[in-house]
């Protein structure tokens, strides 16, 4: 299974206005979530991971290779980095006029799963999108979309998967489920998958999970095991809040996310 490792990576979209400094991080394989308050870097260090951005200094390598060196822009240089790692961008949006069905179908024909037919209902099933596989992207709620987007990407076959909150607008008792589909797919289908999870409830609820890597409000960042790091007293130092106001905060943070209506699976 993939490694990626940050080398003193430094990161910045303004000379003067650093969002990572010198970050050594080695993401383990398997299920791995992120934690930790807004503005700290969490998708800026996904991005990083999924080699859609390159370090200001320092280095990220995945399996030894640079991700400098995957910033092709050719399709054949972008479709190269895609089969290394891909990517599900926070609030990420597609537009096509085919059936769900058909782009699942699409998605597993191209993948690298054998048996893509087989692969594509099982994964539909485990997604629970059964019911809305007929329906077009934009008849689509925001979370059977989140759905349908883990379901390509897991059709999609790439060993290392990058989601940005890809389940903030999924129901918690479907969300609950979804994660332990993708755990025991980490476990006994050698993927790697980094997602970070709004949800602290959600991340504690699964203590099988490889690891966490929490991002504190004063920079600091560690990474080990869910019961280790996702403790009242490691969130509220990371948070820098009561554990009680934490709560509060994702809820309003997921109702904005959400476009202002809560959870949108309906």
């Amino acid at each position: 299974m993939s490694r990626i490792v940050f080398q003193a990576v430094d990161f910045a979209y303004r000379p003067d206005q650093p969002v990572l400094t010198g970050l050594s991080l080695e993401l383990p394989p398997g299920l791995c979530f992120f934690v930790g308050p807004n503005g700290v870097g969490k998708s800026t260090t996904m991005l990083l991971a999924a080699a859609r951005l390159v370090p200001s200094a320092g280095r990220v390598l995945i399996d030894g290779r640079d991700t400098v060196e995957l910033q092709g822009r050719t399709p054949e240089a972008q479709e190269e980095r895609n089969r290394i790692v891909s990517v599900i961008y926070q609030n990420m949006e597609l537009e096509s006029d085919e059936p769900l069905a058909r782009l699942l179908d699409a998605v597993a024909e191209a993948g690298r799963s054998s048996g893509a037919a087989t692969v594509r209902d099982e994964v539909t099933a485990a997604l629970e999108l059964e019911e809305v596989a007929d329906l077009r992207l934009h008849q689509l709620s925001k979370g059977q979309l989140q759905r349908a987007l883990v379901a390509m990407s897991v059709l999609y076959g790439a060993p290392n998967v990058v989601m940005d909150e890809p389940l903030f607008a999924v129901e918690p008792d479907r969300a609950a489920r979804i994660l332990r589909y993708l755990a025991d797919l980490a476990d006994h289908g050698g993927r790697s998958l980094y997602l970070s999870v709004h949800d602290i409830a959600l991340a504690r609820a699964h203590a099988d999970a490889d690891a966490v890597v929490l991002m504190a409000q004063d920079g600091s960042v560690a990474i080990g095991a869910p019961d280790e790091l996702l403790t009242r007293e490691r969130l509220e130092a990371a948070f820098r809040v009561p554990e009680g106001t934490l709560y509060e905060r994702q809820n309003l943070y997921r109702h904005m996310l959400a476009g202002g209506t809560g959870y949108r699976e309906s």
